[in-house]
């Protein structure tokens, strides 16, 4: 092939996203995602940040208070129950500063 190496690695990398299913994980299930994750050793906690804006606005009050009580504690995760669900956002995003959270689907526990 007479392509240039970024234009290979640029297909190989589209390739690869296409063809790997991250959606369906369980306990005993590892996908696609995972087996690339591994090999080049992705740790998406370097990557990725649970914010209001990009994560806790599109969830549920419920699911704010889960990742909290795991997250962090039952107590703080409490304090959520009378906030507004944008304040509740603000507050998990505040809580969660610093810790190394992730939501399943990017290979943490909840």
């Amino acid at each position: 092939m007479d392509w240039e190496q970024a234009e290979m690695v640029a297909l190989l990398a589209f390739l690869t996203a296409v063809s790997v299913d991250g959606m369906a994980r369980t306990e005993d299930y590892v996908t696609g995602l995972d087996v690339v994750a591994n090999v080049v050793k992705l740790d998406m906690k370097k990557w990725w940040k649970p914010t209001a804006a990009g994560y806790f606005s599109h969830v549920s009050r419920q699911r704010i208070q889960d990742v909290l009580a795991a997250a962090v504690s039952p107590q703080i995760a409490l304090n959520v129950a009378n906030l507004k669900k944008a304040e509740a956002a603000d507050y998990a995003e505040t809580q969660l500063e610093g810790r190394d959270w992730l939501p399943k689907l990017l290979g943490g526990e909840l």
